[in-house]
């Protein structure tokens, strides 16, 4: 009797112990799972020079991180990329001078039964960001017909003055002599002291 009794009483503590790992491993879930609240995008800003998008958020508590969605504004297909440790992305586009809807949302991590876990919270409200150029005031040349540039693939001439301008690139940071340097697909043409003060640097094989 003693020894049923013992037994009776080790199974009862076992299916106790097995009880609450489970009840405690779906709590952990359901916390995990609330805990990733809405994102609020603060800004999002294009860089025109550059194809890139700057675009930041607030944070939310207990993020482990968040996953930045973005997609051409004609297209429904998205591209996503994973940030840690901070509230902001600088995103690379593949299309020159488009519009781009971004939103984001945050993710959680957690260890469930000795795998990890991911939940993610809600994507913020769209935003749509268009590479918008606009020129610097009071500092643009056009020719006599109107129209600003010239040929190449350039989008014209920025800058006063023309006997000093030089050619930038879609991606870069140096400045060039020629159009047709370093194989630059749609350069543009924009004066030397512009394009310095833009932070480009000269070209090494055209000065």
């Amino acid at each position: 009797m003693n020894k049923l009794m013992r037994k009776v009483v080790v199974l009862m503590v076992a299916f106790s112990m097995l009880f609450a790992g489970a009840f405690a491993s779906g709590s952990t879930e359901v916390q995990a799972a609330t805990t990733s609240a809405k994102v609020t995008i603060k800004s999002a800003k294009a860089n025109y020079w550059h194809d890139e998008i700057f675009v930041s958020w607030k944070s939310v508590k207990n993020a482990t991180g968040y996953q930045v969605a973005f997609r051409k504004t004609n297209s429904s297909v998205y591209r996503k990329v994973s940030v840690r440790g901070k509230t902001s992305r600088t995103l690379l586009l593949d299309t020159y001078r488009t519009s781009y809807t971004i939103k984001v949302r945050a993710f959680r991590q957690v260890r469930v039964k000795g795998k990890v876990k991911t939940y993610y919270g809600k994507w913020s409200n769209i935003k749509v960001v268009k590479q918008k150029y606009t020129p610097p005031k009071n500092n643009t040349s056009s020719d006599s017909s109107g129209n600003s540039g010239s040929g190449n693939g350039s989008q014209g001439s920025i800058g006063k003055g023309s006997g000093n301008d030089v050619w930038i690139p879609r991606t870069g940071k140096k400045y060039h002599s020629r159009s047709t340097c370093s194989g630059m697909n749609g350069p543009t043409k924009v004066s030397k002291s512009y394009a310095e003060s833009m932070g480009y640097t000269p070209c090494k094989k055209c000065y």
